[in-house]
């Protein structure tokens, strides 16, 4: 993030957090549906109180599918237009034992959106990136099975 003095540095802290049964509705992105007893959502409230800025942390928790889904809010409480330049909402440390961890993602275009794929999870960094001239592609985040 930048804000309008080129600031690039936040610190967010903790300031409280809730639990929701049922899943958060979102009414401006795709989303996931589920209701009280197939899902608990968790909402962790960050602040950065330098910049005047807040974070929320949504945590979605499908208890019969062994699923977990997230996703984050910035708010911006202040008067000043902050930049977001790059946002990630998800990072994991896995044992490095050798193991058979996979990442599912989605991905498709029009018409034929939601095409699972598979890819066997490696030592170092792993994410995805869409090359420039595939931007219309929808990709949503992967997860870990």
């Amino acid at each position: 993030m930048r804000t309008a003095k080129g600031c690039t540095v936040s610190e967010f802290i903790y300031s409280h957090h809730e639990i929701i049964e049922g899943k958060h509705p979102r009414e401006d992105l795709p989303t996931t549906h589920g209701k009280e007893g197939d899902v608990s959502n968790l909402k962790v409230y960050l602040k950065d109180e330098v910049n005047n800025l807040d974070v929320v942390l949504h945590y979605a928790v499908f208890h019969k599918l062994d699923a977990i889904t997230r996703s984050f809010e910035l708010i911006n409480n202040g008067n000043e237009e902050v930049v977001v330049e790059r946002a990630e909402s998800f990072s994991v440390d896995l044992p490095r034992a050798e193991s058979d961890w996979e990442m599912v993602g989605l991905h498709g275009d029009w018409a034929r959106e939601g095409r699972k794929f598979r890819r066997r999870v490696d030592w170092g960094t792993q994410g995805y990136v869409q090359p420039l001239l595939e931007r219309r592609q929808i990709q949503s985040g992967s997860f870990l099975c």
